[in-house]
């Protein structure tokens, strides 16, 4: 340069020409240059059930692997056979793969309410199954895949976050909440992780001591209130005992007591002679009638009661048991060991009572008899450990949600057998219930344990058999926009992939969107911040050449309502993708966009433009030189 000084190496920079030019810096270095071209499939529009149309519009584009989407009842059901039959023919005539994504339903039976019930579980179940009927009519020859969220509508069973520690410095995950569950009355609820201190003890109370602490104050309140109602009956007891010292009084009080009950009519004559003969005496015996009669009522209101406080207790020692598998902790491990000690304690208490109320109902003089083992039944009940009649709403939610995919899996067995269609639970976006690895991770272990129990119980499948079949037939859909959204909670992108680590040798289907992390935008990969590579690198690791044969499935319904158009160039192109089938060079990422104007891409493109204009002079306007009549771009006024 004439000064004097030695300079670097002159970089030349590209006049930027409307594309990714050919020596844009980014050239070379797609997300992953490996994935073939039919590896990567597009999505239909959800909102309209022409899906025909649909599919017939992304095959258009030169995808060879298409989604139907049925995201709503509404809507998929109202797809005639005839269109699902026509969409079959189709897609073998051009050799196109489908896969399904099942409606948006709630897994767990929980309504629109908050409110659950079993019936609402089997409802949620019959619409999923109308999915699986569609998936396999239009893909009848393969084990289609069909998709369903994990939950919709669910609350997090547990909230999670990072933040930093103020005396360390470090950034530390943190629970914010812990949802809860009472699958007694269906009902609901969220306790804060962050409860106000115990001034008095200076104790630090968390949403499980909470929990805890709620459980036992509501069953010692239950226990109780039937207590009271026992100890009512105590003077009249003692009333009794001294009328049982006279035995032939105590025979005759007991015997007008039960003829009150049995013969009202008989019953009124004998005290109304009596009363005449000596009102006194006659008075006397129609008071301890009533008597009686009063301590027969009140036992039997502390029988239903005891009845109930028995029945949870049996039900929540059960449900423990049932949920053993979720047993993590010391303390969820002491809570069932508790449990199978208070249904050994039950049943033997049982047998005890369970017999008497047939000898009452016959005669209702052994009222006394039966508030006496009442009373030892409360004993019982009061000396067992808390029951948990509210739980975590985590084990609620694996347990109900896998008894529907394990139903659904079975269905599809019995009917459709070694092209039954495969069930695919996704991960729904961060902030909606079980949205994480190990929530996916857990639902399917748990859905493929339950299949093959049914199976080897329902259809004689050998264990191994079983276990082969809930393996191919239920796992999951990967979506890498949905777990992204952990950003907004203070998550990097290591640990983000570390979750795909987590899920990823069940994963059937990966959805793929880019977005930011603060929200569910849809944006093609590449266009966010989603780190694709390590989830891929992840799945690699795992699955290996297989992976070609998992579906990536580009989910961008933002990006077509905003930019009018396909996302699957862009999405080849950051993929790199060979354009051609033998998979050699040239790829995507080099070819896509390479010579275009500033107006070519990124939607920028009028709505009106190369489809009338074309590229010669005489589509242009008439004002311009061309053929095509109109109105003057500059008054308005028609051409001639």
């Amino acid at each position: 340069m004439g000064d004097g000084h030695t300079h670097g190496p002159v970089h030349k920079h590209s006049f930027y020409g409307g594309s990714l030019a050919g020596i844009d810096e980014q050239y070379g270095s797609p997300i992953d240059q490996s994935i073939p071209t039919r590896s990567i499939a597009l999505t239909t529009n959800p909102q309209t059930a022409n899906q025909l149309r649909e599919v017939m519009n992304q095959l258009n584009t030169g995808a060879r692997a298409i989604e139907v989407t049925l995201l709503t009842p509404q809507v998929s059901e109202a797809i005639p056979n005839q269109h699902l039959d026509e969409i079959k023919r189709l897609s073998r005539l051009v050799g196109a793969e489908l896969n399904v994504h099942g409606v948006l339903v709630e897994p767990t039976g929980i309504s629109d309410q908050g409110r659950w019930d079993e019936q609402k579980r089997v409802q949620a179940e019959r619409q999923m199954w109308n999915a699986m009927e569609q998936a396999h009519r239009i893909s009848p020859d393969r084990n289609v895949v069909v998709t369903f969220h994990s939950s919709n509508g669910l609350p997090e069973p547990e909230t999670r976050e990072k933040i930093q520690n103020k005396e360390t410095g470090k950034w530390e995950e943190i629970v914010t909440g812990i949802g809860v569950a009472d699958e007694l009355n269906g009902s609901f609820g969220v306790l804060p992780a962050k409860i106000k201190p115990n001034y008095f003890t200076d104790e630090q109370a968390t949403a499980q001591s909470e929990l805890e602490k709620y459980n036992k104050e509501q069953w010692s309140q239950q226990v109780a209130n039937t207590n009271i109602e026992l100890n009512r009956i105590a003077p009249l007891i003692q009333e009794y005992e001294k009328l049982d010292k006279d035995p032939e009084k105590a025979k005759s009080a007991l015997k007008l007591f039960k003829l009150a009950r049995t013969n009202p009519e008989e019953y009124q004559s004998i005290i109304q002679k009596e009363e005449q003969a000596n009102k006194q005496i006659g008075g006397a015996m129609k008071q301890q009638v009533q008597e009686l009669n009063y301590a027969d009522s009140l036992t039997k209101d502390s029988y239903r009661s005891f009845q109930k406080l028995f029945n949870d207790a049996y039900n929540a020692a059960d449900r423990t048991i049932a949920y053993e598998r979720f047993a993590k902790t010391d303390e969820e491990k002491k809570q069932l060991e508790n449990a199978q000690k208070d249904k050994i304690s039950l049943e033997k208490l049982k047998k005890e009572i369970a017999p008497l109320t047939k000898a009452i109902a016959e005669n209702p003089e052994k009222v006394f008899e039966l508030a006496e083992h009442i009373q030892k039944g409360m004993q019982v009940l009061g000396s067992l450990a808390a029951p948990q009649m509210i739980r975590p709403l985590r084990q609620f939610a694996l347990d109900k949600s896998s008894e529907t995919f394990s139903n659904l899996a079975l269905q599809a067995y019995q009917q459709y057998e070694d092209k039954a269609p495969v069930i695919s639970i996704e991960n729904p976006p961060v902030g909606m219930g079980m949205s994480r690895a190990q929530d996916i991770r857990d639902m399917v272990e748990l859905s493929q344990e339950k299949f093959a129990d049914k199976l080897q119980k329902e259809e004689g499948l050998s264990k191994e058999q079983a276990q082969t079949q809930a393996r191919k037939l239920i796992g999951a859909t990967w979506d890498v926009g949905h777990i992204n959204m952990l950003k907004k909670r203070g998550y990097t992108d290591k640990e983000i992939v570390a979750e795909t680590e987590i899920i990823a040798k069940h994963v059937k289907n990966i959805h793929m969107s880019d977005n930011f992390g603060l929200d569910h935008t849809e944006l093609p990969m590449g266009m966010g911040n989603v780190p694709m590579q390590g989830h891929l690198a992840k799945l690699k690791a795992e699955h290996g050449k297989k992976l070609d044969d998992i579906k990536k499935i580009v989910e961008t319904g933002h990006w077509y309502t905003h930019f009018k158009t396909t996302p699957f160039a862009e999405t080849l192109s950051q993929f790199g993708s060979p354009i051609y089938g033998m998979n050699m060079s040239p790829y995507w990422n080099q070819g896509h966009q390479q010579a275009g104007g500033y107006f070519a891409g990124y939607g920028t493109n009028p709505d009106t433009h190369h489809s009338i204009y074309g590229a010669g002079f005489s589509s242009l306007p008439v004002e311009l030189g061309g053929n095509i009549q109109g109105k003057s771009r500059l008054s308005g006024a028609p051409i001639e």
